[in-house]
């Protein structure tokens, strides 16, 4: 009794769809969500480091040959960025292997109607200055998007 229901259950369309392999060559369109940027230190602006993120990961899926679009797509993108700062006392010297500014950058993707995660990474990084961070935050992005699309 118990086989037959998991036979008729794997059979159906909404088991097949919520758990089908990811292809990516079906996947057309895709929709950023949700960007965030969190910065517990004055001199890194968040509010700048967010149209930095949007276009970079923007910039990224067009090169693979998806479209953007403004409602439903096939894949949806959420991130977020939080970056710190190791700032010490002016008097204290540190070890050039110690930075000033550290960040995690968390980039989402999920694709169907169950909103199955496709592909995820949270790569963290530092920098010696603000401004080589806002500066290389494109790097960043461009570096942990790398991994997109996942290798069967």
């Amino acid at each position: 009794m118990k086989l037959a229901a998991l036979a008729i259950l794997c059979a159906s369309p909404i088991w097949a769809e919520e758990f089908a392999p990811f292809d990516v060559a079906q996947v057309k369109t895709f929709h950023i969500g949700e960007v965030t940027a969190k910065s517990k230190t004055t001199a890194i602006q968040a509010e700048r480091l967010i149209p930095v993120l949007r276009e970079r990961i923007a910039a990224r899926l067009r090169e693979l040959g998806l479209s953007e679009s403004g409602g439903p797509a096939d894949v949806r993108i959420t991130a977020s960025l939080n970056v710190d700062s190791d700032r010490r006392t002016a008097a204290r010297r540190r070890p050039l292997h110690q930075y000033d500014y550290r960040g995690r950058l968390f980039i989402s993707i999920r694709a169907g109607k169950a909103n199955a995660l496709v592909w995820q990474k949270f790569p963290s990084f530092s920098e010696d200055e603000s401004k080589w961070f806002e500066e290389r935050l494109h790097r960043h992005v461009d570096r942990a998007m790398s991994g997109f699309p996942p290798k069967n």
